[in-house]
Formats: structure tokens, C-alpha cells, sequence
């Protein structure tokens, strides 16, 4: 009998762990943006800026913290999803290069994640704060080439860009196409890019 019991709890915790996701919903509705975000048709796409896109010497620095960064974009992620902002330590190795892909460089200085509450919603936002334009761009492109979107066992980040504004660089994945159109023109209004 408690073989069978625990067998049901286990069978049940492993369903609603890859299970749907859980969200809150609001009475409004949004509609999906008009932007058509290259390559959004596949089933793994990897959406990134032009490099023109990416940084120019006219991108403003962005002065505030990566948590402050985070908390201004927050409200473009929608409400239909609760999402926790934290700071990264810098010498957790492990932490780090799970969330950017790649190990914590001198360069980097600063970093904050933004990820659901629930850890199978395929959503990621990142800052990272360096020390030069150069760096960001850098650090960019190569957080960009390492994305895993397959990190999550039951879940998978479609779309994902890594974007450079002066020392600071921008990651945002997401399995909702909708939702990361959204985020990726907030980042680009940040920037003063639209």
C-alpha cells in the first residue's frame, strides 16, 4: 500500500512539474504585436539584431543597475506571468554560466536575472553590466552563440537575442513569441532605438 502511494506522489509530481504552466491572468486582453520577428517560424529560432542592431557609438549608457534595468522592463513581460529579479554573485561560477552560458570574464561587473516564479514557463531576462562598450558587445555575441534554448527539461526557449547598449548587455529568451516581441521592444525603447 505505501509502495502504490508513493508511486501515485511521485507519478504526480512529475506531471505537474512538466505540466502545463500555472499563470495568472488579468481581464484585459493584448494583442500579438504586428512586428514580424525573422525566422520566428521554426521550431528553435534564433532572432538576433543586425549588428547594427546590436550597439552604435550613439547608444546611450545605460547609468542605472541591472536590477533597476530589470525592474523597468518587468511590466513589458506582460501580466500573465509572475517573475522574480535577483542579482547574480559573481564568484558562483555555476550560477552564472547557467544562466548566461558562458563564465563570469573581469569584465563583467554586474549581473540580474528576471525568470518565472514556476521554472518549466520558458522565459529569461538578463543583465549584464561591464566594463566597456567593447566588452558588452563582445560578451554579447558569445552569450548569444552559447544559448542553450533547450535548457529546461520540459520546456523550450523559441526565441532568444542578446542585445549590446553601451556596457551593458541584454538577454532576453522566451518560448512565447508575443511576449518576446514585447520585452525586445522595450529594450529597444530603453535604448532609444525606436
Amino acid at each position: 500500500m505505501k509502495i502504490r502511494l508513493l508511486a501515485l506522489l511521485l507519478v504526480t509530481l512529475t506531471l505537474v512539474s512538466c505540466g502545463a504552466a500555472v499563470t495568472t491572468t488579468s481581464s484585459e486582453t493584448t494583442q500579438a504585436p504586428s512586428t514580424n520577428v525573422p525566422g520566428t517560424n521554426a521550431p528553435v529560432t534564433n532572432t538576433p539584431e543586425t549588428s547594427e542592431g546590436k550597439t552604435s557609438s550613439d547608444t546611450p549608457v545605460l547609468d542605472k543597475s541591472a536590477k533597476a534595468l530589470l525592474e523597468e522592463l518587468q511590466p513589458s513581460i506582460g501580466e500573465g506571468l509572475t517573475t522574480v529579479i535577483d542579482t547574480l554573485n559573481l564568484k558562483d561560477r555555476d550560477t552564472f554560466s547557467y544562466h548566461f552560458f558562458i563564465q563570469p570574464t573581469a569584465s563583467v561587473k554586474e549581473a540580474a536575472i528576471c525568470q518565472p516564479m514556476i521554472g518549466t514557463i520558458p522565459f529569461f531576462l538578463g543583465i549584464l553590466k561591464t566594463s566597456s562598450a567593447a566588452d558588452a558587445v563582445s560578451l554579447a555575441d558569445t552569450v548569444e552563440e552559447n544559448v542553450d534554448p533547450r535548457k529546461l527539461v520540459c520546456a523550450t526557449y523559441e526565441h532568444y537575442t542578446a542585445y549590446a547598449i553601451g556596457d551593458t548587455v541584454i538577454l532576453v529568451m522566451d518560448g512565447d513569441k508575443a511576449r518576446f516581441e514585447a520585452v525586445c521592444r522595450a529594450v529597444e525603447d530603453l535604448a532609444g532605438k525606436r
